[in-house]
């Protein structure tokens, strides 16, 4: 006698009336125009004679299938609206469409699948549907030890990526900084409040706070096509509400990083507090740098910026051993990414610290960590630098009246970064305006 996904025996019912609905077909039985929701076809792979022509087709599976139609049979027009082909191996949680399949409308982490799939196991899904009332053993809370994987850069069938190679910075060349005949700041541009524009065809040198003081906010900052904005080498603070790069802004180049320490802070007068106030300053693109032009932004190399950690790591722990030796310095903040099995924003256990000491692959930080971070044979977890020389943040005071709207960097133009810093990016609910958007 069939059973029902509950395991429920389901008394007979006429091939080819009723509600499709968890019943086995005959052979030969037409299924045309059935709701078909939630059956299994127990005919292993063969549904002689049989025509699915129009058929829902909600939350089901072929258990034979293996991505194909049925021998004989005819599948068109399913919707095949939140059903698992038992080759997508994998979880579903979090994915919106399984690959090779239409998926229309599902979304397997904690919703219900269209049609009536709701508490029952998908013997393709390898695992668990978050959010679904699995059939079937619980998953282990201990991570499963796996055999290391010997893993190169022609390896196709490992998903691990490799660590970032280590770089060998070569002498500085070309730096626009000390080229010749460049044109000086006017300290007359640094008015609070005030609007500049880069004279037309001018590259001009900004040499730190002696021409661009701290307590200095320039409204808004034009470089024109054919003008270049060339920052020195020193430790500055420079800030600013718009920035509209026509021509090119430059802090360094591939050949000559910048190793001091330099922050461009976009901070507004204005009441980001109200919403049509944020409206209009994410309509003109505003709070942010804007580039048509060209951008080009190279900080100081630590190196590797992120590597993997060399042993479990457990909570109030406030050192860790990780697979690299690194260079990082005092003071820069690096995280611990979390191996919990469910992340922001239900959980997040994503240890953002900051670096006391670094002994070759042995970093010391405080505070300490709250939880544990797994590194065990198959998967550690990732440890990366936060910290970079030159820092595009958002002022404190802006963040204070708007949490999650402040400035941003949009390229319509070009860009080469490396060694940038982003921290209080981002105008949220505002197509466009992601703290870095290409």
């Amino acid at each position: 006698m069939p059973m029902d996904d509950a395991g429920v025996p389901i008394p007979p019912v006429d091939a080819g009336t009723g509600t499709d609905a968890g019943h086995q077909h005959d052979a030969g039985a037409p299924d045309a125009g059935e709701v078909d929701a939630g059956h299994l076809h127990p005919d292993a792979g063969e549904d002689a004679g049989v025509s699915d022509a129009g058929d829902e087709d909600a939350g089901h599976m072929h258990p034979t299938d293996a991505g194909d139609d049925d021998a004989g049979s005819s599948d068109a027009g399913e919707e095949d609206a939140g059903h698992m082909h038992p080759t997508d191996a994998g979880d579903d949680a979090g994915t919106t469409s399984d690959a090779g399949t239409n998926d229309a409308g599902a979304n397997d982490s904690g919703v219900t699948d269209a049609g009536t799939d709701a508490g029952h196991m998908h013997p393709g899904d390898a695992g668990s549907d978050a959010g679904f009332v699995d059939a079937g053993p619980p998953i282990p809370q201990i991570p499963y030890e796996a055999m290391a994987a010997m893993v190169t850069q022609s390896t196709q069938h490992v998903a691990t990526l490799p660590r970032p190679a280590r770089i060998t910075v070569p002498p500085r060349t070309n730096c626009p900084h000390l080229r010749s005949g460049l044109t000086a700041w006017n300290p007359m541009w640094s008015v609070n409040g005030g609007d500049v524009t880069i004279p037309v065809g001018a590259s001009v040198i900004l040499r730190g706070n002696s021409d661009f003081p701290t307590t200095t906010r320039l409204r808004t900052l034009t470089i024109p096509v054919g003008s270049e904005l060339i920052v020195d080498d020193v430790p500055a603070t420079y800030t600013f509400t718009d920035v509209r790069v026509l021509g090119a802004f430059r802090l360094g180049s591939p050949t000559c990083r910048l190793d001091s320490a330099i922050s461009f802070v976009f901070d507004t007068d204005e009441a980001v507090g109200d919403a049509g106030v944020r409206a209009a300053i994410a309509a003109r693109e505003g709070l942010g740098l804007v580039v048509d032009g060209e951008f080009e932004a190279f900080g100081k190399l630590y190196q590797p910026t992120w590597t993997r950690l060399g042993s479990t790591t457990l909570p109030n722990s406030t050192s860790i051993t990780v697979q690299d030796a690194v260079d990082w310095q005092l003071g820069q903040q690096f995280v611990i990414v979390s191996t919990g099995r469910r992340d922001y924003p239900f959980e997040d256990q994503n240890d953002v610290r900051t670096v006391t000491t670094v002994m070759g692959n042995t970093i010391n930080f405080w505070p300490a960590i709250n939880t544990q971070h797994y590194g065990g044979g198959e998967y550690q977890a990732e440890v990366a630098l936060l910290s970079r020389s030159i820092e595009f943040h958002t002022a404190p005071s802006v963040l204070m009246n708007a949490p999650t709207f402040g400035g941003h960097v949009l390229i319509h133009g070009q860009a080469r970064v490396s060694g940038l810093e982003l921290k209080g990016l981002g105008q949220q609910n505002f197509v466009g305006r992601y703290p870095f958007h290409i």
